[in-house]
């Protein structure tokens, strides 16, 4: 799955301009003072949140029909802006089925008692010059379908936890720096401070 989030602000940069991209400032102007700078957008900009569950179901118990109801994803959906998610399903044969099953369960197996013994994998991909050394892999044609759903924060089934305010560094107002004490005298003779 796929999700892409709107966002509002694109670049924060700290301590210095933007133009284009953060920069130092050249001649000093900003400096001692503590500035953190919220760039909005010029366009669509948007946050790409890759998850690869792997959802595999055998359909022995609906051969074909429509599956409702199922979940697809988890999707962290904090900000106010809407978020677009894409969800491929993929048709695969028995084998292919077989093959991804067992090996998820020994790369999430961590050897407990009641979890299954280690098994060779044994793919469809074969060395044709050495028939004897053991190759793991497995090749497979599928056919996938590919849904994209736009979700507005309106249709999210509970209130965000916060909002984007309180998410994002505030923006503070700049402080010059406390005065320094250049020297101190005592009883005449120049003293330092430091």
């Amino acid at each position: 799955m796929i999700q892409w989030e709107r966002q509002e602000f694109c670049l924060f940069c700290y301590a210095n301009q933007r133009v284009l991209n953060c920069f130092e400032d050249l001649y000093g102007t900003n400096r001692g003072l503590v500035l953190v700078r919220n760039n909005r957008c010029a366009g669509d900009c948007f946050d790409i949140f890759r998850q690869n569950p792997n959802n595999t179901i055998a359909d022995a118990f609906f051969d074909g029909k429509q599956l409702i109801k199922k979940s697809v994803a988890e999707i962290a959906y904090n900000f106010p802006y809407g978020t677009l998610i894409e969800v491929r399903q993929s048709s695969i044969t028995p084998s292919y089925f077989d093959f991804t099953e067992l090996l998820k369960s020994q790369s999430q197996n961590t050897g407990g008692l009641i979890d299954v013994p280690p098994a060779l994998l044994q793919g469809n991909v074969r060395n044709l010059n050495n028939p004897a050394e053991t190759v793991i892999g497995f090749f497979s044609v599928t056919n996938t379908s590919t849904r994209r759903l736009w979700v507005n924060r309106s249709a999210a089934a509970t209130v965000p936890l916060s909002s984007l305010s309180s998410l994002l560094p505030p923006v503070p107002t700049p402080v010059p720096p406390p005065p320094r004490m250049e020297s101190a005298s005592v009883r005449g003779k120049p003293q330092s401070n430091g």
